[in-house]
């Protein structure tokens, strides 16, 4: 099906770029057998060398885990049914929290994913009900808000303000199986390129 496609081509791609540069020598090579039916794991290879205790308080305390992203010394959190962003210093220590569930302008209803800027001091969320970006600084304070109109699952935000997205049609006609839309958008939100890995008449009315 497509996605196996993809996934080959993605899998030749990296194939193809490792062929092309040379491994630098401070780098360990592991070499997994597929044949191998034992239980190797994460230890068998690695040793973890530092771990950070968050800071653990009424203010801190978090449900399930939607994504997590280092940024210039700092931990962001992003948590799943009531939304909000935890900010950690490098040493585990809360420095903020953003909590903007509500109806409010500056307020957000759905965060299905979170993107921070390069310099680590914007904070991006989506909302999947509203389909628009919410942007916030790192004290919590509203910055701006972009509709998309794009029901989208996950985004980046890039160093221009442009932000790549992808959104999916779940369980498709003919194909029963989730086919991946890829969309680049400007800062100004509108569509500059799209990416659906099956032609449309395969997908027939589905779109």
């Amino acid at each position: 099906m497509p996605k196996k496609i993809i996934q080959l081509i993605i899998i030749v791609f990296l194939f193809s770029n490792c062929q092309n540069k040379e491994i630098p020598q401070s780098f360990k090579i592991i070499e997994i057998d597929p044949a191998d039916s034992s239980n190797a794991g994460f230890s068998n290879y690695f040793e973890l060398e530092k771990y950070i205790v968050l800071e653990t308080s009424d203010s801190s305390l978090m449900h399930e885990i939607r994504k997590i992203s280092i940024v210039k010394n700092k931990i962001f959190i992003l948590t799943w049914g009531e939304s909000q962003v935890l900010i950690f210093d490098i040493n585990g220590k809360l420095i903020n929290r953003i909590n903007k569930n509500g109806r409010g302008p500056e307020e957000y209803s759905y965060i299905v994913d979170m993107s921070i800027s390069s310099k680590g001091d914007t904070i991006c969320l989506y909302d999947k009900e509203y389909e628009k970006l919410f942007c916030y600084n790192i004290e919590g304070q509203f910055l701006m808000s972009k509709s998309l109109n794009a029901d989208l699952e996950t985004f980046i935000s890039l160093a221009n303000g442009n932000t790549i997205d992808y959104s999916y049609l779940n369980y498709v006609e003919p194909l029963n199986d989730t086919i991946y839309q890829l969309w680049h958008f400007n800062k100004q939100c509108k569509i500059i390129d799209g990416l659906l890995p099956v032609k449309k008449d395969v997908l027939g009315n589905s779109i």
